[in-house]
């Protein structure tokens, strides 16, 4: 299996939020903290510090530690093979990648 470099900090916040299909602004008032300090973490230029915790728990995820550089979807299904056939279809971006995964879950979901 080929992994690319890990995610920064800030894209993984950012792809939280997308996943949630959330607002900046959303997300801001959730944390009682400025939209730019949203727009500062997803970008790189500070780190939530003080407010990671709060932040991993507002979108249950961890933040902090995941294998490889693998999103977090990605790193919780790891040992499941199709969600990897996904994931290693390096022609397909990422978050495109995450999306198909997280549909492939959903339709699983349903189908139980």
């Amino acid at each position: 299996m080929r992994v690319g470099a890990p995610d920064s900090l800030g894209t993984r916040i950012k792809r939280a939020r997308e996943r949630r299909r959330l607002s900046q602004k959303e997300v801001a008032a959730a944390l009682k903290v400025d939209v730019k300090t949203i727009d500062n973490w997803e970008h790189g230029r500070t780190k939530p510090r003080s407010s990671l915790g709060a932040l991993e728990d507002f979108y249950g995820e961890d933040f902090t530690s995941h294998p490889a550089g693998l999103p977090p979807i990605v790193a919780e299904h790891q040992n499941d093979p199709e969600v990897m056939a996904i994931w290693n279809i390096k022609i397909i971006p990422p978050r495109s990648r995450e999306g198909m995964i997280v549909t492939l879950l959903k339709l699983r979901d349903g189908a139980r």
